[in-house]
């Protein structure tokens, strides 16, 4: 897969549907499930991650916070704010 590499990879992450994410520190984020990898596009590393109750994804990066939307939307919501 392009951009995924082992000296790339960061963290992984498993959520409660079972998704599996996985970090780099220079090409965002993938996630796989059962269709393949997808990659999200976040512009700094990506150290942690956790789903919340609307079912976004939520990023701990390194100086912000993002969020993934059950759209597959990115955003930066240290910016915007997590009220958005």
């Amino acid at each position: 897969m392009k951009g995924l590499n082992e000296s790339d990879v960061f963290t992984i992450y498993k959520d409660i549907s079972n998704d599996l994410w996985v970090s780099t520190t220079s090409n965002g984020v993938y996630n796989y499930t059962d269709k393949g990898f997808i990659n999200y596009e976040v512009p700094i590393s990506t150290m942690a991650f956790f789903k919340d109750i609307k079912g976004n994804i939520c990023l701990g990066c390194a100086g912000g916070l993002y969020k993934i939307d059950k759209n597959g939307k990115t955003k930066n919501v240290t910016i915007n704010g997590p009220w958005n």
